[in-house]
């Protein structure tokens, strides 16, 4: 299940009768507070709730398929598009 920013500040406001703004506010306190340890590389344990971390991935390659027609025949093109620079 996805959940959005706006659900959870209407979830919270709608529990608790706080304004949507006030809502807003929590939920973007909340998250900076677990952002940045994330960011300089540490966990995140939420007693109750759970461990958050960042893991690093292999970048992968991205294929594309294409269908071409010429002359009313289809053929399929491969693009191959190149791993990106790390960020």
């Amino acid at each position: 299940m996805t959940l959005t920013k706006a659900q959870i500040v209407s979830e919270i406001a709608e529990r608790n009768g706080f304004p949507n703004k006030q809502s807003a506010e929590i939920v973007e306190n909340l998250l900076e507070l677990i952002k940045k340890p994330l960011e300089s590389g540490d966990d995140v344990l939420i007693s109750g709730f759970g461990k958050l971390c960042v893991k690093e991935k292999k970048q992968r390659s991205l294929t594309i398929k294409r269908f071409v027609s010429t002359t009313g025949k289809y053929h399929c093109l491969l693009l191959r598009v190149p791993e990106r620079a790390a960020r």
